[in-house]
This record gives structure tokens, sequence and C-alpha cells, in this order.
């Protein structure tokens, strides 16, 4: 091997490195993509249970409530 081909097998060699961490940043940005994506999707079910067990907790409560102030009103 001549001093010719050395440095041209020394030049593809970088050139596949730089090629390696285009990928892996083309990649990286897809996969953060995405779970950004079902990161936004999980929050929003969770904010959806959120409300529903508000509704649940808030009539729960004023049922309680209303006993309660049933019994004083009696007494």
């Amino acid at each position: 091997m001549n001093t010719k081909q050395v440095k041209e097998s020394a030049k593809n060699v970088v050139l596949a490195g730089l090629g390696v961490v285009s990928i892996a940043q083309k990649e990286a940005t897809k996969v953060y993509d995405k779970a950004s994506k079902e990161a936004n999707k999980f929050f929003d079910t969770l904010v959806k249970e959120g409300k529903s067990l508000e509704k649940k907790s808030k009539k729960s409560v004023d049922q309680m409530t209303n006993k309660a102030e049933g019994k004083f009103k009696n007494i």
C-alpha cells in the first residue's frame, strides 16, 4: 500500500465516522420527536382522567356535605 492509498483510507475512515455521527443525530431526532408526541398524548390522557376524577370527587363531596347538612338541620 502506498502513501496515497493510506491517506485515502484514513480519509474514508474519518468520513465514515462523520457518517455515523450524522445518521445517529438524525435517528436521535426521530426518536425524540416520537417520544415528545407520545409524552404529549400521555399528558393529555392524564389531564382527561384528572378532570373525570375531579367531577366524581366533587359529586361525592357534595353528596356527603348535603347529608351532613341535613343531619344538622334535624338536630
